[in-house]
């Protein structure tokens, strides 16, 4: 779990810095290793800038 504390740590520091699309691909590597990550999974769909795509993120992650 130390592994998945450290992407996530990383993924927030891109966010923060605005860079969505590296943290969105950090995100997909933890919620591939844990699907039910929730920290990650609200994490991941503050990446995206629209309503509409996160509806689709989140129709996509409920699918797992």
């Amino acid at each position: 779990m130390a592994i998945l504390n450290r992407l996530l740590n990383r993924a927030l520091e891109l966010s923060g810095k605005g860079k969505k699309e590296d943290a969105r691909k950090l995100l997909l590597v933890i919620l591939e290793m844990d699907p039910y990550h929730v920290i990650a999974q609200m994490n991941y769909l503050d990446t995206f800038e629209c309503k509409k795509e996160r509806a689709q993120a989140l129709a996509a992650l409920m699918r797992k």
